[in-house]
């Protein structure tokens, strides 16, 4: 069956976006999120809501 619409959506802004330096201290899958990230994930959440509502959902993730 082929789905109606994908979603893609890319993570919030994270520590190595702000300082690529912290990639040399810490591997890439132990980065945090930002606040700003945060309110970015935050944010997409709601609107994701708004566009699916209550439609069955497949999610396909990658780590980050």
């Amino acid at each position: 069956m082929k789905p109606k619409r994908i979603i893609s959506i890319r993570h919030g802004e994270s520590e190595g976006n702000v300082d690529k330096m912290v990639y040399n201290q810490k591997p890439d899958y132990t980065l945090e999120l930002t606040q700003k990230g945060l309110n970015q994930a935050l944010e997409a959440g709601k609107r994701l809501k708004e566009i699916v509502k209550d439609e069955s959902l497949f999610f396909y993730v990658s780590p980050m």
